[in-house]
């Protein structure tokens, strides 16, 4: 068995992941949501990676991270252009360091 964390699982591209993989036997799926929505684990992103961090260690870890976050222009009218920066280009380079 193996556990995987989609990070954005209810946007567009999370979604379809999630669905996909969770169609396999061998998979745990998770994923995240800025929301806290019944059936997503809670993730900030202004909580950055020590919140991500939070969330592995409750959840026991993971064996495979997607990152499938991502602003789009009808959502970042509502993001200053420092977060969607944070978010679309900051995010996945911290991502590449986060060990637990």
């Amino acid at each position: 068995m193996y556990k995987i964390l989609v990070l954005g699982g209810e946007g567009m591209l999370g979604h379809m992941v999630k669905r996909v993989l969770s169609r396999k036997e061998n998979l745990i799926v998770n994923s995240t949501h800025h929301e806290e929505l019944t059936g997503s684990l809670f993730f900030n992103i202004n909580d950055g990676i020590a919140g991500l961090r939070d969330i592995m260690v409750e959840q026991e870890s993971f064996d495979y991270i997607i990152n499938c976050i991502g602003i789009i222009s009808s959502i970042s009218m509502k993001m200053t252009q420092s977060q969607c920066t944070v978010l679309n280009l900051l995010t996945p380079y911290s991502l590449i360091n986060l060990q637990v």
